[in-house]
């Protein structure tokens, strides 16, 4: 007798088994391997002060600069 041949649809579901299986293995790897709780310093969750400034900006504004395109460039 002959061997059959396995159908499509076989092949798709022992493959989609086999992907969900991964996908599902994967998940539960994560889930233990997930680090805890994470200590934050109280500097860094010190609130932020609403107020700009003025002096820093006036600084960022002067600190700008715009090089010239050179001739031949991008834009003609």
């Amino acid at each position: 007798m002959k061997p059959k041949k396995k159908s499509n649809i076989t092949v798709f579901a022992v493959l989609t088994t086999i992907t969900i299986l991964t996908w599902v293995g994967f998940e539960i790897y994560q889930a233990f391997n997930k680090p805890g709780i994470v200590a934050i310093s109280e500097e860094v969750l010190a609130p932020l002060t609403p107020s700009l400034n003025k002096t820093i900006l006036d600084n960022m504004e002067a600190r700008r600069f715009f090089a010239p395109l050179p001739q031949g460039g991008p834009i003609q």
